[in-house]
């Protein structure tokens, strides 16, 4: 049984006179201590798949494209499996890809630095189902001369890390997200929790599943839209502490957040209040809310009140205005 994860169609053009850099991830003989799990899948969920960054080659610094070598499911899947082998009586693990990113911060001097962000999910399948068990991010950085050298160290090194971290965590199942196609019933816990996880959910599944990954002190900030167009309509900005002591507005790879009452889900720079109730989730969005697609088409965002109401479908992700 394959975990099956919808994503809406993101189209990213880019600039035919880039090349492209392959990166190979060369298997290693490696260990891990008392290994529970073996490693069955690998998935790429991130919005953005069509390459892992944008590195510079050459005097110039030409802008490229980066790619890991036969992709990153099986680049990772074979790394993985390559380098540590298999165990028996273990559990069978998905790992998800959602972020997978690799940044350079070139100069015309020698201190240069090669970043590379990643965020894994770990699914664990059982009783013909999935549980979500463990999920983590990374933000490796080194700084080096040549930093197109280090890109794979730093993908290497968080892959690694992830697997120890997985296997250092308890894996008790963090809720199942079911459904059964006979009776057309999804068994998700946020339907009938009894009280909302705060924190920020990171994908669909931990909304499902009520259970943020990211539970570092946040706060939500509100204010009214002053813009004619707007008027009648607050904006939700939540923003977390990091760890210098500053507040850092959460932009980048947030599905929606919690702030210990409400549920919002982010669309496109929004973020509108869920109502759950039993076996269904709505919200109240603008008329230029696309039907069918997980964000807005063109037009001016909320020129008319939010008063149409969406249903957001549980299986895959995406909304769907209510007749």
């Amino acid at each position: 049984m394959r975990l099956i994860i919808l994503l809406p169609c993101l189209i990213i053009f880019i600039s035919p006179t880039y090349s492209q850099l392959i990166l190979k991830l060369q298997p290693e003989t490696k260990t891990l201590s008392d290994r529970t799990f073996n490693i069955i899948e690998v998935i790429d969920h991130r919005k953005d798949t069509m390459n892992i960054g944008l590195v510079h080659v050459g005097i110039r610094n030409k802008i490229t494209v980066a790619n890991l070598q036969g992709g990153i499911e099986k680049s990772i899947f074979n790394y993985i499996n390559g380098s540590y082998g298999t165990v028996d009586n273990a559990d069978s693990i998905v790992m998800v890809i959602k972020e997978f990113k690799i940044f350079e911060n070139t100069s015309q001097t020698t201190s240069d630095y090669a970043t590379f962000k990643a965020f894994y999910e770990f699914y664990q399948f059982q009783k013909g189902d999935f549980s979500l068990v463990f999920n983590t991010s990374h933000n490796m950085e080194q700084k080096y001369y040549a930093v197109k050298g280090k890109h794979v160290d730093n993908i290497k090194t968080s892959i690694d890390k992830a697997l120890r971290e997985l296997n250092a965590s308890p894996r008790e199942g963090k809720g199942l997200i079911s459904y059964n196609e006979k009776t057309n019933e999804v068994g998700f816990p946020i339907l009938y929790s009894d009280k909302l996880v705060k924190g920020i959910y990171k994908s669909l599944e931990e909304f499902l599943n009520n259970n943020p990954s990211v539970k570092n002190a946040f706060e939500v900030r509100r204010k009214a839209h002053s813009s004619r167009v707007w008027l009648g309509t607050v904006e939700n900005k939540p923003y977390y502490l990091d760890e210098n002591g500053k507040h850092v507005r959460i932009e980048e790879y947030v599905w929606g957040f919690c702030d210990g009452e409400k549920a919002y889900i982010h669309l496109d720079r929004e973020y509108f209040e869920l109502l759950i109730k039993k076996k269904a989730v709505h919200f109240f969005g603008y008329t230029s809310l696309s039907e069918k697609t997980n964000g807005f088409i063109g037009g001016v965002m909320g020129s008319l009140p939010l008063d149409e109401l969406y249903r957001l479908d549980l299986k895959t992700g995406l909304v769907f205005k209510v007749n």
